[in-house]
């Protein structure tokens, strides 16, 4: 039940029962099947001589890098689109529909009830860490917000207070 995300798998993953929700996978490494009952996310750089089949009843996206080597397989879906650089495709695309990025090292299978997305992401996705100095302007309106959540919040104390204590006169 619910939604399930799965992030950095060193070796195979099989997931055989099919999930309730939505299931978002991310930096497999190694051979991955899976299905679920909702929508089905995939972020993967697909290893030579690996396996992948993801099943979902929902829509299924997946994004592979730009120089991904790979035989793609789409099974069903009821709208197909492909964002690839460099890879020319049919306006409409029906399914079933095959196609090969790079020399084809690994096997990918795609088969939903829903839209079926396959686009590219650059090859250095990875960012990494970064930081982002904000400096004193920053800390200034921070200072400024806190004063004015204080002042509203004990001017509604006191109007609290007011009013109870006439209650309890009365």
């Amino acid at each position: 039940q619910g939604n399930i995300s799965v992030r950095d798998i060193q070796g195979d993953l099989t997931i055989a029962e099919s999930i309730a929700g939505n299931l978002t996978l991310k930096e497999i490494d190694g051979n991955a099947q899976a299905q679920a009952r909702g929508n089905v996310s995939v972020e993967l750089d697909p290893s030579p001589e690996s396996n992948y089949a993801f099943q979902a009843k929902g829509n299924l996206s997946c994004r592979v890098p730009a120089d991904a080597s790979v035989a793609v397989k789409i099974l069903n879906g009821s709208k197909i689109s492909v964002k690839i650089p460099g890879v020319e495709v049919p306006t409409t695309i029906k399914a079933a529909y095959e196609l090969v990025l790079g020399e084809g090292d690994a096997n990918l299978s795609l088969d939903t009830l829903g839209n079926v997305s396959l686009a590219s992401r650059p090859a250095d996705w990875n960012m990494g860490e970064f930081e982002v100095e904000m400096g004193e302007d920053f800390d200034l309106m921070a200072d400024e917000l806190n004063e004015q959540i204080t002042s509203q919040i004990e001017a509604q104390m006191e109007m609290m207070e007011e009013e109870l204590e006439h209650q309890l006169d009365t």
